[in-house]
């Protein structure tokens, strides 16, 4: 079930079937993140969020008026013809599919629109692309690479678990060094009062005298 309007969830699921791949849909398109390289997935976006402007649809013989965010991004871009005039609707990037305007409104406001022919016309031909991309792709080549990258970051993650031990073991050295310091401070004051159990008062009493006449 794809997070969309009812309406459209249908027409989705109809083209995952006919293309025999999986489509992830996202309404809106992030600027910065990316889509995971390693799914045979396409990805379906709308337009970057931004202040809405004019575009001209074609439809069932005639052009509608519907909301753009964005200009056509760039990559092979789909465009829909109607009176010899070219109408840029989706850019494909690899398995990417980025649409020019906001596709699920279609279907939350259809108007005179019919938003199935919409999205068959736009949606059929960006799908087989992004397709045949992902059925080309060497996706043993970006495995290998996957696996680097994932070996990498476990050699470095042994070499700061290296480096801790070392760190440890200096703490330790230092630790045991501050106890055996510690140890003779004690056997020295147990020394000591040892000493002066044994002595008498008198005898005290006489060490001290002395001390001070000294």
């Amino acid at each position: 079930m794809h997070p969309c309007h009812a309406n459209m969830q249908p027409y989705l699921a109809d083209l995952e079937q006919r293309i025999g791949l999986p489509i992830v849909y996202q309404r809106w398109s992030s600027r910065y993140a990316e889509a995971n390289p390693f799914k045979k997935e396409i990805l379906l976006c709308g337009p970057l969020t931004g202040t809405p402007t004019s575009f001209s649809l074609p439809c069932a013989g005639t052009v509608h008026q519907v909301d753009l965010t964005q200009n056509a991004p760039s990559g092979d871009i789909v465009n829909l013809v109607h009176d010899d005039k070219v109408f840029p609707v989706c850019a494909v990037t690899g398995r990417r599919v980025q649409l020019v305007f906001d596709m699920e409104r279609l279907f939350e406001v259809p108007g005179d629109i019919q938003p199935g022919l919409v999205l068959e016309a736009v949606l059929a031909p960006a799908l087989e692309r992004a397709a045949t991309f992902i059925t080309g792709y060497d996706w043993k080549a970006e495995t290998e690479r996957f696996v680097t990258w994932n070996m990498q970051g476990t050699e470095a993650q042994v070499t700061g678990w290296r480096q801790n031990i070392k760190d440890n073991e200096h703490e330790l050295e230092r630790l045991f060094a501050m106890v055996s310091v510690l140890t003779r401070k004690n056997t020295e004051l147990r020394e000591l009062m040892v000493t002066t159990a044994t002595a008498t008062r008198k005898d005290r009493e006489v060490r001290a005298g002395t001390e001070f006449l000294s």
